[in-house]
């Protein structure tokens, strides 16, 4: 091969390979002496089988839809070099999912461990105020009851604060999500936040002072409005991440499991109790450890921003907190009636708003689990 195609990323140059009719026997030769490339054909080959099996009931034909697949997969990938067994979506909302499974742990525990429990009012997304205010924003009469002018886009389910008048006194307000749901905030300043599953929001209604503060519990997404001279501050527990402007993701269910994860910008993230703080950088997770530090990594981004698109993601991810994903979204409990497996590592992409039939039957799929379903219990062994 020439130089020119040396240099190209070589996941781009097997696509290249799999849709150029004239690929020659040296360059197959050539990118199949690579045991990477000859892994990936694997899960292709797996993927196209799992894919036209999903697509037989519509009305497409799944060999074209499979190529059209192909052709977008191949244009992401030289927007942003992922790895090719990041799968995404097509058109049609097919799901797909590839597994590969790491070594689980030696010692077999067959006690049963429940993973998750699901909690109530599940679906329900309620914005309080201090003055005493609870609205369910699913609720018909959402209009009526909201007494403060906040822009409530019934479309799009979303708040919108940027119209609040300056001349009001702020108010704290709290948004509070369930199991199987998830909601979309526009803050005062323009900041745009996430706010997934069993999740919590607590904010002024309109910023003042020189600062930027916000209280989180549980899982939200940051797409924070640039001003250089109120720096944006988001409190989990004892941990307070600091930002001008960036796009970041905080996820912390439990005090002992707390990430701040970066996608675009910069961010300090301090721990008040033991002073230490860490700046990060895109493509960086800062994860809290029991001694107070910071162990700071490169990641897949991927993992921590596309449930805000509608997506399970998990890239090499152990497989008892995929599970406690799928528990909180679906409000089921998450029983393993085997230990062992909880340490299974799956790359694993399915679509939130499809039932929990489907994704089930994904991982089942995968012909190293077996999991069942019955009176919102999920079992696994």
């Amino acid at each position: 091969m020439n130089n020119e195609k040396q240099d190209i990323d070589p996941r781009e140059r097997l696509l290249d390979a799999l849709n150029d009719p004239e690929t020659s026997p040296e360059e197959w030769e050539e990118l199949l002496s690579e045991e990477d490339n000859i892994q990936t054909l694997h899960l292709l080959r797996d993927c196209r089988k799992a894919f036209i099996r999903e697509d037989a009931s519509s009305k497409t034909d799944p060999n074209k839809a499979w190529d059209k697949f192909m052709q977008k997969r191949k244009v992401e990938m030289q927007k942003r070099y992922r790895l090719l067994s990041i799968m995404l979506i097509t058109a049609a909302c097919i799901i797909l999912v590839i597994g590969i499974l790491l070594s689980p742990s030696s010692s077999v525990d067959k006690d049963v461990f429940v993973a998750f429990k699901p909690g109530t009012g599940a679906g329900e997304v309620i914005l309080s105020t201090n003055n005493g205010q609870r609205v369910i924003l699913s609720s018909s009469q959402v209009d009526t009851l909201l007494e403060r002018p906040i822009d409530l886009l019934q479309k799009n389910k979303m708040l919108d604060y940027r119209q609040e008048e300056k001349t009001k006194i702020p108010e704290i307000h709290t948004l509070q999500t369930s199991c199987s749901s998830f909601y979309q905030i526009t803050l005062s300043d323009g900041t745009q936040v996430w706010l997934n599953a069993e999740s919590q929001l607590i904010y002024p209604s309109l910023f003042t002072g020189e600062e930027r503060v916000v209280e989180l519990c549980g899982e939200g997404f940051f797409k924070v409005a640039h001003d250089s001279l109120r720096p944006f501050k988001v409190k989990v527990e004892n941990i307070v991440t600091e930002v001008l402007g960036t796009e970041f993701n905080i996820k912390s269910y439990s005090a002992n499991n707390t990430h701040v994860t970066l996608i675009q910008g910069c961010v300090k993230v301090r721990n008040e109790l033991s002073k230490e703080e860490v700046t990060i950088h895109p493509q960086e997770d800062a994860h809290l450890l029991e001694d107070g530090s910071f162990e700071v990594k490169r990641v897949d981004t991927d993992n921590y921003h596309l449930w805000t698109e509608g997506y399970f993601y998990f890239d090499n991810e152990p497989l008892v907190e995929i599970m406690k994903e799928v528990g909180r979204w679906y409000n089921v409990h998450i029983v393993f009636k085997d230990n062992a497996v909880q340490n299974l590592h799956l790359h694993f992409l399915a679509q939130r708003d499809k039932p929990i039939d489907n994704v089930l039957k994904l991982l089942n799929l995968m012909g190293n689990l077996r999991v069942t379903y019955q009176n919102n219990t999920v079992y696994i062994d």
